[in-house]
């Protein structure tokens, strides 16, 4: 028998209590998709934080292939039918709203800002880097390539007795030009900048996306997740290159930063305040923050 979504809604009824299990947020029919393609099949959605490994699911993290139901028949009676299932990792169901509130210790997702750099951004990770525990996040986000004081708040740099998060030790500097007709440049690779952070004001996790695993380069293809302090939710897209490059008006100061070798992903996710985020990969390694994007495309820079 041919189903339609109409046949099949009324399961969902019978399985919302897998809604119980922690790491399922969700379910919906809708077309099954394998390796990414729709195979034009109905079945049970199932959205989830996270995707887990075969070796890390319990006896209530197990979701069949497949779900039966009885389906009434013309003239009387029932005839079971199965209906396929397909898991989604969807990150949590939120309200929307931005992470820009007072958070100790602060994993990564969450507001912070520069002293005197006038602007927000995202703590992207806190993580060992270079062999020490350090906050990561974007040059232009921490110390404006050290135009700006040497202290980093969270979520801002008002009540500052209050919010002061840790010294900015570190950061790349940036070669800057002061017009956008520079003939030939020196490319910038990196929009960084790191403060050594005591792990009790600076939390090991990101954001509804765990703990990662450490720090890998990127590859072309594969997908990433973020959580930006102004999306405040999981965002996801591909790999589109690592070889981009482009010019951009520094923290629109008139001066200007040329790049080569970011971190192009397949569209937009992120919004202004998200700067700093870390794009964690499906296998848990950091490959890059979030420093940019155009109309099209969000970019990031690896580390």
């Amino acid at each position: 028998m041919t189903l339609s979504r109409e046949d099949i809604e009324p399961i969902l009824e019978k399985l919302q209590n897998w809604l119980s299990n922690t790491n399922i947020v969700g379910m919906y029919i809708g077309k099954k998709r394998i390796a990414g393609l729709n195979t034009g099949q109905w079945a049970v959605v199932v959205h989830v934080i996270q995707k887990k490994q075969l070796s890390d699911l319990n006896k209530d993290d197990f979701i069949p292939t497949s779900v039966e139901f009885p389906m009434p028949i013309p003239g009387g009676g029932y005839i079971n039918e199965s209906v396929p299932t397909d898991v989604v990792e969807s990150g949590p169901v939120v309200e929307q709203g931005s992470l820009d509130n007072y958070k100790r210790p602060c994993p990564g997702g969450f507001q912070v800002e520069g002293e005197a750099v006038g602007l927000v951004g995202t703590l992207g990770v806190n993580i060992e880097y270079q062999g020490t525990y350090r906050l990561l996040s974007c040059n232009h986000v921490l110390s404006k390539n050290g135009q700006a004081q040497n202290y980093v708040y969270q979520p801002v740099d008002s009540l500052w007795k209050w919010n002061g998060l840790a010294d900015v030790s570190g950061y790349i500097p940036l070669t800057l030009y002061p017009n956008r007709n520079e003939p030939n440049p020196e490319f910038n690779e990196q929009d960084l900048a790191w403060c050594d952070i005591d792990p009790t004001l600076g939390a090991p996790n990101i954001y509804y996306l765990g703990v990662p695993k450490g720090i890998r380069k990127p590859k072309v293809g594969e997908r990433i997740r973020l959580v930006g302090a102004k999306t405040g939710s999981v965002q996801t897209a591909n790999i589109q290159s690592i070889t981009f490059r482009c010019a951009s008006n520094f923290c629109n100061t008139g001066q200007w930063a040329f790049y080569k070798n970011l971190i192009q992903l397949d569209q937009v996710i992120t919004v202004s305040g998200d700067s700093g985020a870390a794009y964690m990969a499906d296998d848990g390694y950091i490959v890059g923050l979030h420093m940019a994007a155009d109309s099209l495309n969000s970019y990031g820079c690896m580390l």
